[in-house]
């Protein structure tokens, strides 16, 4: 048996979505763990073994089933669990007590979720989190950082580029730059390699920003974390930018928190094509 999130109806999910987020942001209490089970995409344990022998390998988690969700989104981890938000601003999902797994140094890609011990891909097409049997059979999803050459470095000091996705939709290129303190500051790239941040800024008074890739018709997900650290962030929440500087929020954000965008739209740069 899956772990199944449904509602009777439009008003009846609604509400359902409406106090699994309040719950969430209020108190971070949520459904009970789900049930082991033998199913998933990890190989069930073989006929007569033991659950109960130290040396049998632990049994799998339920899957857990979404609701419907847009083929494009953000999963917010903030103080007590998981918000899924489509990019009209809408949260579709909640999962109080979940949260991150390896996030691959926020390079787009598989996103791994997790229970307290429990790890889960997330199959956004199927609206579905697969369970893993362990985090370390979540490494295999992992994804390493780029660290590309090719594009001039905002700064003398110390960093490095994460990763690059070229616009579905025109020439410009979303780049995340890693700085000093780990201090993460989203680029626009031009096809002359001239660099922009997405606030329209100068690099080193503009705000933290997380690039978390493209919508299909070209424009850039940000977030601006709420969370200081090392640099500036004084606009907390999701964001869609057309431009340097050309920003709609999509859903304000307080507190600490960690985005990652599923659906992304770019096209990975080959590397030595921006250079």
């Amino acid at each position: 048996m899956a772990t199944r999130l449904t509602s009777r109806g439009p008003l009846a999910g609604a509400v359902a979505v409406a106090l699994l987020a309040c719950t969430l942001l209020a108190c971070g209490s949520g459904p009970t763990e789900p049930r082991s089970s033998a199913s998933g995409d990890e190989p069930a344990p073989s006929a007569g073994s033991s659950a109960a022998s130290p040396t049998s390998p632990r049994p799998l988690a339920e899957p857990v089933i979404l609701p419907p969700l847009p083929d494009q989104g953000v999963i917010v981890e903030m103080r007590g669990g998981l918000l899924f938000v489509g990019l009209d601003g809408t949260v579709v999902a909640a999962l109080p007590r979940f949260g991150f797994g390896p996030l691959s140094y926020g390079v787009p890609g598989d996103t791994i979720l997790r229970q307290a011990s429990r790890y889960y891909v997330f199959r956004p097409e199927r609206r579905l989190l697969r369970p893993l049997r362990s985090k370390e059979s979540s490494y295999r999803f992992l994804i390493d950082w780029e660290d590309r050459h090719d594009i001039p470095r905002p700064s003398r000091s110390g960093g490095h580029w994460l990763w690059a996705r070229r616009s579905p939709a025109g020439p410009a290129v979303l780049a995340q730059w890693s700085g000093e303190c780990e201090i993460p500051t989203a680029f626009f790239v031009s096809p002359g390699g001239d660099l922009r941040t997405v606030t329209g800024e100068p690099y080193g008074t503009a705000p933290d920003s997380s690039a978390l890739g493209w919508t299909g018709d070209g424009r850039a997900v940000v977030a601006i974390p709420g969370n200081r650290g090392c640099g500036t962030g004084d606009r907390s929440g999701l964001y869609l930018f057309s431009g340097p500087g050309e920003a709609t929020m999509l859903r304000p954000l307080s507190g600490p928190f960690v985005a990652r965008m599923w659906g992304d739209a770019g096209h990975v740069v080959p590397p030595g094509e921006l250079g």
